[in-house]
């Protein structure tokens, strides 16, 4: 399985052709025919149902082309990062538990910032990666400071142990 299979696979998808879909992507329509059923081989599913009227996406598909969305955003972040193509700007991660106060929060701050300077990312709590700010919980302190509407308590990055320290307020 190749990153240029997992795009043929999520381009087919988005056009529900395979000749529309090789002609989006510069390549005989042969070409991405191979490709996709080799890659349908190698992962022992069916991607695709085909049919004279075009290619539908089959239930095992939905599944693996979700795994694929993601593994391409992750190739195209890693390209991003190390080729330098994020313009210069600081990231500003933070990390949470499902907490919709939390999103709201990220949102508004996006809103004042922008994201001319910083490129923003929210995400669920990995506790195997490092993070630099993780929102755990609410406390009654800012709660009633108005900051959040439960408690509320702050993650900080992971010590040479692997283990995390955070402080509530």
């Amino acid at each position: 399985m190749t990153l240029q299979q997992l795009k043929y696979a999520v381009v087919t998808a988005e056009k529900g052709t395979v000749s529309e879909a090789a002609a989006s992507l510069y390549i005989a329509q042969p070409s991405l025919t191979k490709a996709l059923k080799e890659l349908e081989k190698e992962m022992g599913i069916s991607i695709f149902n085909r049919t004279n009227k075009g290619v539908f996406v089959s239930k095992e598909g939905e599944v693996f082309l979700g795994y694929a969305r993601q593994v391409l955003e992750q190739a195209a972040l890693i390209t991003e990062k190390y080729t330098h193509q994020s313009g210069g700007k600081q990231e500003f991660c933070v990390s949470t538990q499902h907490y919709s106060f939390a999103v709201n929060a990220f949102v508004d701050l996006i809103q004042v910032y922008g994201s001319d300077n910083y490129d923003f990312s929210l995400r669920g709590l990995l506790w195997n990666h490092p993070w630099c700010l993780g929102i755990l919980g609410q406390t009654f302190w800012n709660q009633t400071i108005g900051v959040v509407s439960k408690p509320l308590c702050l993650g900080f990055p992971w010590d040479s142990y692997g283990c995390a320290d955070y402080d509530c307020f």
